[in-house]
């Protein structure tokens, strides 16, 4: 093989990895410790009732969180759209939820919708989990939130949902991505350890 075949074999695979945009690799999730601020990555589709705000003051990690407020008696927040969805491919989401303990609501949740669309536009196919957060108990402490949804076959994309209900929560560490068995779920923090029993004697006079 001659030097300018090697060359050029070289540069178009340069130029691939270059121009190839790596969410054709898989789906992304964008901002999801909300540390860009609210850089528009993540949707308030009602604005007017909904406040969505950048909370430097409380976070589960890094720096922020993002902190949502809505008082009426059904569930609304702010979601994303993440396109390149595998069909009947599983996927782990992951996230961490905290009460206002000022406004607690009814409910806080994370929830993923699934759509055959490629932009995660018109109806929907289903949404996971079917009970909010899968039955994980969501204090005015930050709860680690994480469960495995399964794409339906038609799935292109889906909408990753962070809502409230009647009151106010903090969401942070958001995460979405294809499951495998080296994803490890967290496991809440102890925040103390239980006091040591006396041992007894080991005989009695």
């Amino acid at each position: 093989m001659s030097l300018w075949c090697v060359r050029s074999y070289i540069m178009s695979a340069f130029f691939f990895l270059i121009v190839v945009p790596s969410s054709i690799y898989g789906a992304e999730l964008t901002n999801g410790s909300f540390e860009s601020g609210n850089d528009g990555s993540w949707i308030n589709a009602y604005s007017t009732s909904v406040m969505f705000t950048i909370d430097s003051a409380d976070f589960y990690e890094a720096s922020t969180s993002a902190k949502i407020t809505y008082e009426g008696a059904s569930s609304r927040g702010i979601d994303q759209h993440i396109v390149n969805i595998a069909g009947d491919q599983q996927y782990h989401i992951s996230g961490a939820i905290k009460l206002d303990s000022a406004n607690i609501p009814d409910s806080a949740y994370i929830r993923i919708a699934w759509y055959g669309s490629t932009d995660a536009s018109g109806v929907q196919l289903s949404t996971a989990p079917t009970n909010n957060n899968d039955g994980i108990v969501i204090t005015t402490n930050w709860s680690p939130v994480y469960f495995i949804a399964q794409a339906p076959a038609a799935a292109h994309s889906a909408e990753i949902r962070l809502y409230v209900q009647g009151g106010a929560a903090n969401f942070d560490a958001i995460t979405f991505q294809k499951y495998t068995t080296s994803i490890i779920t967290p496991t809440p923090t102890v925040t103390g350890a239980p006091t040591p029993m006396p041992s007894m004697p080991s005989s009695v006079p």
